[in-house]
């Protein structure tokens, strides 16, 4: 499970070719990951629908996720969950280019 925001958009277009028009960062619940969450798979194929659908609707959204370690049960640690904010906040921010986050 990747940690931290995950851009997708790369993957699915040049965003230098496209003007960003808003952030869309998915973030998972506890005891989820960043990727998974987000898939349907039947065995055979696999679809991860922020990544594969959104983008279709939204060319000009930059789609990303944010992973954290959410294995409560196991990793328990007090404090944990307002870190993980202030990470994401910390990514958001780095990422932030000045349009619209979701």
């Amino acid at each position: 499970m990747p940690l931290g925001i995950t851009t997708f958009s790369p993957v699915l277009y040049d965003p230098a070719n496209s003007p960003i028009d808003v952030d869309d960062c998915f973030v998972h619940g506890l005891e989820g990951d960043s990727i998974d969450t987000w898939t349907w798979s039947n065995g055979v194929s696999s679809c991860c629908w922020p990544r594969d659908l959104l983008p279709r609707y939204f060319p000009n959204a930059r789609i990303m996720t944010f992973g954290y370690n959410a294995n409560i049960l196991r990793n328990a640690v007090d404090g944990a969950i307002l870190e993980f904010g202030n990470t994401l906040l910390t990514d958001l921010t780095a990422n932030w280019d000045g349009h619209p986050s979701v």
